[in-house]
């Protein structure tokens, strides 16, 4: 098996965006709408 084994160890992620109670009650997900659009620009390219 190759590879790295990631238990137990933190991962970043590459764009952090906070979800707010506020846009979490209105059922908004600003971290998924931010990762489409960066993947539609990445796709664009």
């Amino acid at each position: 098996m190759q590879g790295n084994y990631l238990e137990n160890h933190e991962l970043e992620p590459d764009i952090e965006i906070y979800n707010t109670p506020e846009s979490q009650l209105k059922g908004e997900d600003r971290q998924l709408e931010e990762a489409v659009k960066v993947m539609l620009q990445t796709v664009k390219k």
